[in-house]
């Protein structure tokens, strides 16, 4: 059953959200990033203002105009759709040219603990990046409780660099916390399909086909996110709802691909593990390791 009702407590909910961000900006943050652990500077609070509003603009539709935005989506709901993701996105690169670098993206460049293994670092940028692509699937087709509970992974990555700067944490542990945070949206996703409720299961579909299309466009096949977003939104919605009607997508799309998701992502980490195991047996003495097998171990996790 969706939490959030047409009431004041739900609009009180979003308002402190829309504070939260806010008021942040009154604090005096530097201008460049840190490179050498992961420190909120100010390009990443601007940013991740940006994604929560897009997020919390979302779960107002969904919660207010239910019937227009998440049950049956019309030509001008889509549309708006596009237009939320492509105006938040444009509104990041603008940042990003003023405040930020352009060669050195916020979550791509993020600072590893030292003597974490190259392959590590690829495996979790590629977790992220899907992760992210998740969300803004989530924001503009998932049903209000969803697309809010993605803003958890938005609001405490800046909290945990926050606590990084303080000196409180490390940067291993800022990026097992905020992995778990995204991770978390796994059984949310499950938990919804499987509500029972007919509008929050096709709400799940459709993200799903959204954010897998998104993916494949813009990581696979390397075009601009603009292009990326203005394909997967309308075409994965057309796709959702017009597979559904003739075959069983829960088992057939959602299951499949939520399941090769999560494991190529678990696979990935275990190898990356491995081959860091091996190169520090190596470099003890205990057990050369080839090129070959260096190779092939990067070739599996990618």
């Amino acid at each position: 059953r969706e939490s959030f009702q047409q009431n004041t407590f739900s609009a009180a909910c979003l308002l402190v959200h829309v504070l939260l961000h806010a008021l942040s900006f009154q604090f005096e943050l530097p201008r460049n990033r840190i490179w050498t652990k992961p420190m909120i500077w100010r390009e990443f609070r601007v940013h991740n203002a940006l994604f929560a509003i897009r997020h919390l603009v979302a779960t107002a539709l969904g919660i207010w105009a239910p019937d227009w935005w998440l049950r049956q989506p019309g030509i001008g709901a889509v549309t708006a759709k596009v237009c939320l993701v492509l105006a938040t996105c444009k509104a990041a690169d603008i940042t990003t040219e003023q405040i930020g670098s352009t060669d050195d993206r916020t979550t791509n460049s993020m600072p590893y603990p030292k003597k974490t293994p190259e392959t590590l670092e690829k495996v979790a940028k590629r977790f992220y990046a899907k992760s992210q692509f998740a969300a803004t699937a989530l924001a503009v087709f998932g049903t209000p409780s969803s697309s809010f509970c993605a803003i958890l992974a938005i609001e405490i990555a800046s909290f945990l660099m926050t606590l990084v700067r303080k000196g409180i944490i490390e940067a291993r542990t800022y990026h097992i916390l905020y992995a778990a945070s995204l991770f978390i949206m796994f059984p949310v996703l499950v938990a919804t399909l499987h509500s029972g409720d007919a509008v929050a299961e096709a709400a799940t579909l459709r993200c799903l086909f959204v954010g897998a299309l998104g993916i494949d466009i813009r990581i696979k096949y390397g075009f601009s996110k603009y292009t990326a977003w203005l394909v997967a939104i309308p075409a994965g919605y057309i796709l959702a709802d017009t597979l559904s009607m003739y075959a069983n997508m829960k088992l057939f799309f959602a299951w499949p691909g939520m399941m090769w998701s999560a494991s190529d992502t678990l696979r990935g980490f275990f190898q990356a593990r491995q081959q860091s195991n091996a190169f520090t047996a190596a470099h003890e003495g205990h057990e050369p390791v080839s090129q070959g097998t260096t190779a092939r171990s990067c070739a599996a996790v990618f």
